[in-house]
């Protein structure tokens, strides 16, 4: 039953699809899969020029799953209307430095970019034609744009993408650093322990013959 409840809820998406594009583009098969580019921690450099609208998200995320759909949809609309507007998504537990980088913390996470220049987006989740009147009416124009100095481009913005970044490693790899800060501290534990058996070791020498002239010094009087 839910199974199908599915598929009716998916029909009225899929007709909408067929109805945007025209059916030579149709037949032609130049509709591809997806038009939603996936972004990673490594992608900022190319969003500093063009229009992007950006979604970030994570798959734990019960409002981002609901709106998937709608935003593949909005996709496929936008790229028909103008190809040079790319709508993209950031998986935030994938790349943790781009959502610090934007300060995606609440999700789903909305931004505009036009070169260079960003922008947070408020768009509507309970249908595609949020994000895609959103870009067609330039709706962005009435959001105020980010300060320089705190912007994702900035040196601040990339500072902070280290920071993500870094802050990843060191949970993906925390057993492999707690491993090797246990054997640092064992060479540490190690190198105090000889360097004291040295110590008591240089002492017993210097002392041995000390004793050995004392021992000798009173025969030498009598």
């Amino acid at each position: 039953m839910n199974h199908r409840h599915s598929l009716l809820l998916l029909l009225p998406l899929l007709l909408a699809v067929f109805s945007v594009f025209p059916p030579s583009v149709r037949a032609q098969g130049e509709i591809p899969p997806s038009v939603v580019v996936d972004l990673t921690d490594s992608d900022i450099g190319q969003l500093e020029k063009g229009e992007w609208l950006i979604e970030f998200y994570a798959p734990w995320c019960a409002a981002c799953h609901r709106f998937k759909g709608f935003y593949d949809l909005a996709a496929f609309m936008v790229f028909d209307h103008d190809p040079s507007i790319q709508l993209a998504k950031v998986n935030v537990d994938d790349n943790p430095g781009l959502s610090s980088q934007f300060f995606a913390f609440r999700l789903p996470a909305f931004y505009h970019i036009k070169d260079g220049q960003v922008r947070e987006a408020r768009i509507r989740l309970d249908t595609p034609q949020g994000a895609i009147d959103y870009l067609k009416r330039q709706e962005w124009k009435n959001s105020k744009v980010w300060d320089n100095l705190f912007s994702p481009f900035s040196t601040f913005g990339h500072f902070m993408n280290r920071i993500g970044r870094s802050a990843k490693y060191i949970v993906d790899h925390r057993e492999d650093i707690k491993r090797g800060a246990l054997y640092v501290g064992v060479a540490w534990l190690a190198y105090i322990a000889f360097a004291k058996v040295a110590e008591v070791i240089s002492l017993v020498k210097v002392a041995i013959p000390v004793a050995a002239v004392e021992v000798d010094e009173p025969k030498k009087t009598k």
